[in-house]
């Protein structure tokens, strides 16, 4: 019930009642709203069967790790700046490497729910911040629960903060680990706990695991203000080259948790997957409107991978746990927003949004288009009207699913 839900953040009733005049009526109509329906349904069509099948288990043990702001721009193995990540480059042989993923927002808020529920970002408000709404969403976590399967998120982090523990309290984790269960010596980053704590805690963690498992880290110290333990690997106090340091540091912790916990024997069973909550404007300090703010790292490990090698396919995040639940044998149609990686009716784009514009990427071209001026701000390789009428339409119908719900 509502008040639950009120209980779960003191300062949430207010923001809950003066945000929800904003959804009364959608902002974004342009078209009607059947033609916006038949618009939806062709760019989420989804087919019977994926092509391949990846994985040689249909129950394994799964670890999402979420990097915070883990730009494609500072990843080496996808063409980044050089020795930031040397432990995603190195693992990056051992699995299945995915060069072309974009992020649906820009902001944490948004992109946990874009991972985890495969919904959208919205261009000026995130779902997360309603909880009656984020009960409503399509949760990996409850399709695992029915299996036996055992439920947690780590964070080192606040999750009252945006809303998260009503998120995932709403989603059926069984257990929730933030800043208030470490120790408060460790309390050594402006938002908490630093990455190198929580990654030892989550290996201790996983050393005997209840299986199976479904687990998920939310890293925190490649965040503003970027201030990491550890000796710089770039000596300027610039917040492009802060930034950089705290990804190699998240990087470094990164590397040493998986060389710990590779040796464990539910290894062998499992799928990890590695991938940005968003991009960065660092480095090269790219606008909101600019597509290159928004390709992510992606990559998939684990022993339950059949394939290895790199996926060059056009990716949102919103495609991961459809993908998932496919190679598992279970049904993505509760995913009405994501469509499998290797569906082959899935259609090759990804968009991402901003406040308040949106962007759409195909295999041949992008544009950005600014909902307050109506105008598109940011091209590349050409579009057409129609694209742009065809992303309006979209965003007036996810709208509407969001205030439907």
């Amino acid at each position: 019930p509502f008040e639950n839900h009120a209980a779960v953040n003191v300062v949430f009733n207010l923001g809950y009642a003066l945000s929800n005049l904003e959804s009364e009526k959608n902002p974004y109509k342009v078209v009607d709203v059947k033609v916006a329906e038949q618009i939806a349904d062709s760019l989420l069509a989804k087919g019977n069967n994926d092509t391949i099948q990846i994985l040689n288990t249909r129950r394994p043990d799964i670890l999402i790790i979420v990097l915070e702001s883990f730009t494609a721009k500072a990843i080496g193995c996808l063409g980044g700046v050089p020795g930031i990540t040397p432990n995603f480059d190195r693992y990056a042989k051992e699995g299945l490497l995915f060069t072309n993923v974009y992020s649906s927002g820009d902001r944490s808020d948004k992109g946990l729910v874009a991972v985890l529920s495969a919904y959208p970002a919205l261009p000026s408000l995130s779902i997360i911040k309603y909880p009656k709404k984020t009960q409503n969403l399509p949760f990996i976590s409850k399709d695992l629960k029915k299996l036996g399967y055992h439920s947690t998120f780590f964070h080192g982090g606040d999750v009252d903060f945006a809303n998260m523990r009503s998120y995932f309290t709403n989603g059926g984790f069984d257990k929730i680990v933030s800043k208030s269960d470490f120790n408060p010596r460790d309390f050594n980053s402006k938002w908490g706990v630093h990455d190198h704590v929580v990654f030892d805690t989550l290996a201790s963690f996983l050393s005997h695991p209840a299986e199976p498992f479904f687990t998920v880290f939310f890293t925190l110290s490649s965040h503003e203000p970027f201030e990491v333990p550890g000796k710089p690997v770039k000596p300027s106090a610039s917040s492009e080259e802060k930034f950089l340091n705290a990804v190699h540091y998240t990087d470094s912790c990164l590397g040493a948790f998986l060389d710990r916990v590779s040796r464990m024997e539910w290894w062998n069973n499992a799928l990890i997957i590695l991938v940005a909550d968003h991009g960065s404007r660092h480095p090269g300090y790219h606008e909101a409107n600019d597509y290159r703010r928004y390709h992510i790292g992606m990559l998939w490990l684990g022993g339950a991978l059949r394939l290895k090698g790199t996926i060059p396919a056009l990716v949102s995040q919103t495609s991961i746990i459809p993908t998932v639940v496919r190679q598992m044998g279970l049904s993505d149609a509760p995913y009405r927003f994501g469509q499998s990686i290797f569906d082959p009716e899935r259609k090759h784009l990804a968009m991402f949004f901003y406040n308040d514009g949106f962007g759409m990427i195909t295999e041949h071209s992008n544009f950005a288009f600014d909902n307050r001026s109506m105008t598109v701000t940011r091209s590349v390789g050409g579009y057409k009207d129609v694209d742009v009428l065809t992303g309006r339409a979209f965003l007036q119908y996810l709208y509407d699913d969001f205030m439907s719900r």
